[in-house]
């Protein structure tokens, strides 16, 4: 593989597969480093197979104060379940609990407080750093039907989230918000793009469901040498799915993801 000049990229092709509408981060840290960005985004995202149902529902309940947290593990659930409100009141008196920086910074710009982010972004921390219920009431929620969490997610989600809740003493409804499904041509998933992702030195990973949609899109091509994944649950599904993963970066962001790679590729 080519390597970078100084501190940069320049000379080294990265293939960003994370959906189009979510990718300008990544791919503007990309450039900015020198590299020669392939966008080639594998997935899109459309409503749930309830048609938006449950979603209504659940925000009705909300209104109504039937939920003491509500819980975002990434910006799609935000923008998939909120859709383009930017009403502060919009969720009531319910707190608020974001997995990271970029899922809080939806949120404020519609309006809406994270008061509960994590240090580091993951549904683990996430879940280790919400409060147990077990013992007492809260004073401010003194009802045992306040003791609910709300969880909008994607179809096929991981339900590790929802279960460390559970166990933390939480009643929680989770609801699907949307899917995340394979893209094609109209996203920008061509033939020329699925060759120049054959060509390419470093493949990015975002998400579990970016591994699965690249790797059946691709159809036996050429995979590039360098994976790059975001966090330890993507690395995993990575390499269950054959990939030698070697770059997982440990701050699940766009940025943190580029200085991983830039590191990997600066050690002689």
């Amino acid at each position: 593989m080519r390597r970078p000049s100084g501190r940069t990229l320049a000379g080294v092709s990265v293939v960003v597969t994370r959906a189009r509408e979510q990718s300008e981060t990544l791919v503007r840290a990309l450039t900015d480093e020198g590299a020669s960005v392939v966008a080639l985004p594998v997935v899109t995202f459309v409503d749930p197979p309830d048609g938006g149902e449950g979603v209504r529902r659940a925000r009705g309940l909300l209104s109504r104060g039937r939920y003491e947290w509500v819980v975002f593990t990434s910006v799609n659930a935000v923008e998939r379940f909120l859709g383009a409100t930017d009403d502060a009141d919009a969720l009531g008196r319910t707190r608020i609990a974001a997995v990271g920086d970029a899922t809080a910074s939806s949120l404020a710009a519609r309006g809406l407080l994270a008061e509960l982010v994590p240090e580091k972004a993951s549904a683990e921390e996430l879940a280790a750093v919400m409060p147990e219920t077990r013992g007492a009431i809260s004073q401010a929620h003194s009802s045992r039907e306040r003791r609910r969490v709300l969880f909008p997610r994607a179809s096929g989600a991981s339900d590790a989230l929802a279960s460390r809740l559970r166990a933390k003493g939480w009643e929680v409804d989770d609801v699907v918000a949307y899917r995340t499904v394979s893209a094609g041509p109209s996203e920008g998933v061509t033939y020329d793009a699925l060759e120049a992702a054959s060509r390419a030195d470093v493949v990015t990973f975002t998400s579990p469901s970016t591994v699965r949609f690249f790797l059946e899109l691709m159809q036996g091509r050429r995979v590039p040498p360098l994976v790059a994944c975001i966090g330890p649950v993507t690395a995993r599904a990575a390499t269950d799915a054959g990939l030698r993963v070697e770059v997982v970066s440990e701050e699940q962001s766009a940025l943190g993801l580029v200085r991983s790679i830039v590191e990997n590729l600066l050690i002689p």
